[in-house]
C-alpha cells in the first residue's frame, strides 16, 4: 500500500491488534482504538464529494481479526476489507458484484493483510453543509455519493483511473480535514456511542454466545444526535448507560420526554431477568424487528451477559 507521506489520514485507519490473552483487555484494546478511530473522522475530518463539503454525523465499527480476540460476527469481512485506508463499497457475499437497492453501504477499511484481519467503519449518516439536509442510512449515502459525483451506478465510479484511496483528492470523493472550529463547533462535535443499529440474535451461526458478546459492542458513534432519527432508542440506550439525566438526553435527542420513563423501566427489566430475555428473544421476538420498548429491554439483557458471562461459558436454553 502506498501512502502519502506527513498526510495524517493515510495512517488514521491502520488499526492495531491485540495479542492478548484475556478477553478483558482485547476488548478494552479494540473500544479504544476503534473508537479513536471514528472519534477522529467525526471531529477532524469532513468528506467532500463532487465538490461539496459533508458533516460526517454517524459511524459504525465493524471488525474481525479471529487470531487477535476479535471475532466479530456481524463484520462482512470481504478480501478487499483486509487492508487500511480505502473506500469499500458493499458486496455481494465475497463476490466482487455490488449490493444493490437498500442493502448497499459504504466503508472505509480497517483491516490488516498480514495479520488476516478484515473490516470498515461504515458511514451511516452526513450533514451537506451548503444546504443543511441530512442524508441519513448507508444505502442513501451511496446514491448521494452517485448523485453528486455524476454517475449511474459503483462500477462506473470505480473504473480506473480510480485508487480506492480515502485520502486522496484525485478522486470525486475523498476525507478533508475541517478548517479550525469555532467555539459553537467544538460544542458541536462531541460524539456519543452506543450499539450498532439493525443487528439481531436470529442467526444462530457461528454460534449465539459469539453474537451475544458482539451486537451490544458500543461500536456506533454519533456527533449532533438530535439530527438523527434512525436508531435513535440506541443513542437513548447509551445515555442511560452513562448515567445522563432525562433533561439531557431530551435536549440531545429530541426524544419526547414522556417516552423516556417507560424506556428506563423496560432497561430495569433486562437487568432484572436477563436470561429470560434472552430466551425470549431467541425464540423468536429478535432485536431488530421488536418495538423501541423491546430493543431496550432485550440490550440491557444482553450488556447484562457481557458483564457476567464468563469465557467460553455457554447460553443456557433451560432455566
Amino acid at each position: 500500500m502506498v501512502k502519502q507521506e506527513g498526510n495524517p489520514i493515510a495512517t488514521l485507519f491502520d488499526l492495531p491488534l491485540s495479542d492478548s490473552t484475556s478477553a478483558e483487555v482485547t476488548r478494552t484494546h479494540y473500544e479504544g482504538h476503534l473508537g479513536r478511530i471514528a472519534r477522529s473522522m467525526l471531529e477532524d475530518y469532513d468528506l467532500v464529494m463532487g465538490g461539496k463539503r459533508y458533516t460526517m454525523l454517524e459511524v459504525e465499527a465493524y471488525l474481525t481479526a479471529p487470531n487477535h480476540g476479535h471475532a466479530d460476527p456481524y463484520c462482512h469481512g470481504h478480501p478487499r476489507q483486509k487492508r487500511a485506508g480505502y473506500w469499500f463499497f458493499h458486496m455481494a457475499g465475497m463476490s466482487d458484484s455490488f449490493r444493490g437497492g437498500s442493502r448497499k453501504g459504504v466503508d472505509i477499511t480497517v483491516g490488516n493483510p498480514d495479520h488476516d484481519s478484515a473490516g470498515g467503519m461504515l458511514i451511516r449518516a452526513v450533514l451537506n453543509q451548503s444546504t443543511g439536509s441530512v442524508i441519513e442510512g448507508p444505502s442513501l449515502l451511496v446514491d448521494e455519493i452517485l448523485r453528486v459525483c455524476k454517475h449511474k451506478d459503483l462500477k462506473s465510479l470505480t473504473k480506473a483511473p480510480w485508487s480506492g484511496q480515502c485520502w486522496s483528492d484525485k478522486s470525486l470523493f475523498y476525507l478533508e480535514k475541517k478548517p479550525s472550529p469555532t467555539k459553537r463547533q467544538k460544542v458541536e462535535r462531541k460524539v456519543y456511542s452506543s450499539c450498532r443499529v439493525g443487528l439481531g440474535l436470529g442467526n444462530r451461526l457461528p454460534s449465539i454466545e459469539a453474537r451475544l458478546l458482539f451486537v451490544g459492542r458500543p461500536y456506533r458513534f454519533v456527533m449532533q444526535p438530535w439530527l438523527l432519527k434512525k436508531g435513535r432508542i440506541w443513542t437513548v440506550f447509551g445515555m442511560f448507560e452513562q448515567s445522563m439525566t432525562n433533561e439531557e438526553i431530551v435536549e440531545l435527542t429530541k426524544v419526547k420526554e414522556g417516552l423516556l420513563p417507560k424506556y428506563k423501566s423496560e432497561y430495569d427489566a433486562g437487568e432484572e431477568a436477563p436470561e429470560d430475555t434472552i430466551r425470549e428473544c431467541l425464540n423468536g421476538k429478535d432485536i431488530v424487528s421488536g418495538s423501541a420498548n423491546w430493543k431496550m429491554r432485550v440490550m440491557s439483557a444482553v450488556r447484562w451477559w457481557e458483564c457476567h458471562a464468563k469465557e467460553g461459558e455457554k447460553f443456557r436454553w433451560e432455566e
